[in-house]
This record gives structure tokens, sequence and C-alpha cells, in this order.
């Protein structure tokens, strides 16, 4: 079974978003264990407001998923691309962080 028979066609930019922001969420996680500093202003906000960053990015994540849906919602599918895109890209830096961290311990 392929996630084109699961779901339409017009609702997999927000299933794709839900997916990247999952993957924001684990690659956050992982460069900020490795001893790499949340660059985003609004993210260092969110993570600093709880005793640990997890309940932050939890937070941060689930708006911009429900952002995602209000999207769909209102046929938004342009936006709901640009923004998968600017996800992938800054995962793609997240992973780089990491890459970095680890070479340079």
């Amino acid at each position: 079974m392929f996630a084109r028979d699961l779901f339409p066609a017009k609702s997999r930019p927000v299933i794709v978003l839900i997916a990247l922001q999952a993957l924001d969420l684990a690659s956050t996680l992982a460069f900020l264990h490795m001893g790499v500093q949340e660059a985003n202003p609004l993210v260092r906000w969110s993570m600093s407001t709880f005793t640990r960053p997890l309940p932050g990015l939890l937070l941060v994540k689930s708006f911009s998923a429900v952002l995602g849906i209000a999207c769909y919602r209102m046929n938004r599918f342009d936006l709901l691309r640009r923004a998968n895109i600017f996800f992938c890209a800054l995962i793609a830096w997240n992973i780089i962080a990491i890459i970095t961290a680890i070479v340079g311990r």
C-alpha cells in the first residue's frame, strides 16, 4: 500500500508538512544533545519557558502543524508547498549542524 492510496492528492502537502515537523523535531533534539544551540529566537524562547527543551519544541511544532491544517482547510496548497520546501531546507541545515558537531568533537 502506498501513500497515494491512503491519502487523496490534495491532502498530501499537509501530510508532508506534519512529517517534516516530526523530522525537524528529531533533528533539533539531536543537535541540542550534541551541544549545538538553537538559532531561531522564537523556538529558543519556547524551549526556555520549560525546564526541558522537549515541551517547548512540541509546542512550536504543534503550532506549525495547526497552521498547516488551517492552510489546507483554506485551500492554500501553494503556501503549504512553499512551507514544505522551507522545512526541507531547515532539516538539511540541522543535519549539517549535527555533522559539524560530530566532526568537531
